[in-house]
């Protein structure tokens, strides 16, 4: 079934009226092989976020099959996969939703001193793009607490973890496309 988007002359209210009546009509819906990729800090919690309403509607976070999660961070203490006894008493959920540290994260490191500073003479395809207004190296900045907001930074550490990258998503692409995967709500195409 294919969704045509509110057209000129729709109200929102038929639109809705529309969205409602197609639900119905699916039950409980087909869905694509899906790979959710969360970006940094905000990408975590929204991932996150996902992760508890996928266990509170279908009681375990793995429910759907065909659907995988991948967090990716520079923060290294963003990536606790045990909550501490604390954080579990204010949210007993916290380590059934948290990633898997093998499969469902990937920290971003690098020296970046190697790559910058008087080093990126001998780095021309990061020299391009690189602001070199910023000085990382002389700041003693502390890369494994994040990039801070510094997109040219998580931009280079992208570029350094990129197999990394590359290998976590081709596994993940791996565990919603198996052949096992075969449920009536999983899209065949």
């Amino acid at each position: 079934m294919a969704y045509e988007f509110v057209s000129s002359g729709q109200s929102d209210d038929q639109y809705t009226r529309q969205l409602e009546a197609d639900a119905l009509a699916r039950g409980n819906g087909v869905y694509p092989r899906t790979i959710f990729v969360a970006l940094g800090g905000t990408g975590a919690k929204a991932l996150l976020h996902l992760r508890r309403m996928v266990l509170e509607r279908f009681g375990r976070v793995d429910a759907l099959p065909g659907v995988a999660y991948l967090s990716i961070d520079t923060d290294t203490g963003s990536a606790s996969p045990a909550p501490t006894d604390d954080e579990q008493k204010k949210d007993p959920f916290a380590p059934l939703v948290a990633f898997h540290p093998e499969r469902e994260r990937i920290n971003l490191s690098a020296n970046i001193s190697t790559l910058l500073g008087p080093n990126l003479a001998m780095n021309p395809h990061i020299r391009e793009w690189w602001d070199e207004s910023l000085h990382l190296t002389q700041q003693g900045f502390n890369i494994e607490k994040g990039a801070g907001q510094i997109r040219p930074l998580a931009r280079l550490l992208f570029f350094q973890n990129q197999g990394a990258i590359a290998e976590r998503l081709i596994e993940a692409h791996g565990r919603v496309s198996h052949i096992n995967v075969s449920n009536t709500r999983v899209s065949r195409a």
